[in-house]
């Protein structure tokens, strides 16, 4: 259930009616996702696309769909170790939506090992791993660029590779 008063007020953040419009229509052209669908949108992301790109760094991923779904879930499994996890928002800060696409996907489809804490450890630390930037919608970037400077991602690019996963979808 969408609550048009949510999107009311989110459309309230732009000051310029060029920008308000832009927004309403950004937001009509939405695909609204239930937990169950959003879960299913990433399982269905981690079992194809996630997959093979894994799969083309590391050249495993499991003996099927299903092993390597298991694999996401196990941890101490040897394909999937090098795999971390994080969001956009960090836990206690204001839009902290992209922390709750975290809680939902651990247990389900990722093991908590694959959590990386970016509240008390640079992104940059890490070497030789695939990180998984999820995120609840992609915005104005304010939200990112602010992560990015936080993370020390630009480093952490050097060094790892990168994916960014929103969870909502944009059509045309």
């Amino acid at each position: 259930n969408f609550d048009s008063l949510v999107a009311l007020a989110w459309l309230a953040n732009f000051k310029e009616e060029k920008h308000r419009y832009l927004a309403a229509h950004i937001l009509d052209r939405l695909t609204y996702r239930t937990e169950k669908m959003t879960e299913s949108a990433y399982r269905r992301f981690l079992s194809s696309e996630f997959r093979s790109y894994v799969e083309d760094i590391q050249g495993k991923s499991g003996e099927n769909v299903e092993g390597w779904l298991n694999g996401l879930k196990s941890p101490g499994c040897a394909w999937t170790k090098d795999i971390k996890i994080c969001s956009v928002s960090v836990a206690g800060e204001h839009g902290e939506s992209g922390s709750q696409i975290i809680r939902m996907l651990t247990g389900e489809l990722f093991s908590q090992s694959h959590i990386f804490p970016i509240d008390t450890t640079s992104l940059s630390s890490l070497k030789g791993k695939i990180i998984l930037i999820v995120d609840d919608f992609v915005g104005s970037g304010l939200q990112f660029d602010k992560f990015s400077i936080k993370t020390n991602l630009r480093e952490a690019a050097k060094n790892n590779h990168i994916i960014y996963a929103p969870a909502m979808s944009y059509y045309i």
